[in-house]
């Protein structure tokens, strides 16, 4: 988005490049191309507040024209990772926590298994209808209350 503006104010790109020699009717094909972006832009607004609401539309071409800025925020490192061979990123920072809690888990349902309690959540299997996130905390839950000094 700001390169076109670059290159508009200063065509040669400070010497760097050989600056374009187009005729009038070509230089105008950028703005028709413009024109065309700006009509299609308003043309989903209007869809969009015609089949679902005004805020709709207005939140769909804030998110289109803010997109460009925010994908620079996000992936403005990636060429130096891979200049560094980084392909994929290994997220070991996310990664880490979820490996201790397995290897928590699965310690805590060998130790059921070798004391012939039933394995699983408490001794149950989960509902088919729970996440596993809310399973997680339930498995949190049931392992600190097993834990935890009786009276």
């Amino acid at each position: 988005m700001l390169i076109p503006l670059l290159l508009w104010l200063v065509p040669d790109l400070f010497g760097l490049i050989e600056p374009p020699t187009a005729s009038p009717a070509s230089s105008r094909r950028g703005y028709r191309v413009a024109g065309t972006r700006r009509r299609g832009l308003l043309f989903r607004v209007a869809q969009l507040w015609l089949t679902k609401s005004l805020m709709t539309g207005l939140v769909w071409m804030t998110k289109i024209l803010t997109d460009p800025f925010h994908d620079i925020a996000l992936y403005h490192k990636a060429p130096l990772h891979l200049l560094r061979g980084e392909l994929i990123d290994p997220m070991l920072a996310c990664a880490a926590p979820l490996i201790e809690d397995s290897k928590v888990l699965v310690q805590e349902l060998a130790e059921d298994a070798a004391a012939d309690r039933p394995v699983g959540l408490c001794g149950a299997l989960p509902p088919p209808a729970i996440g596993l996130h809310d399973w997680a905390a339930a498995m949190k839950r049931c392992s600190t209350a097993s834990k935890s000094p009786s009276l």
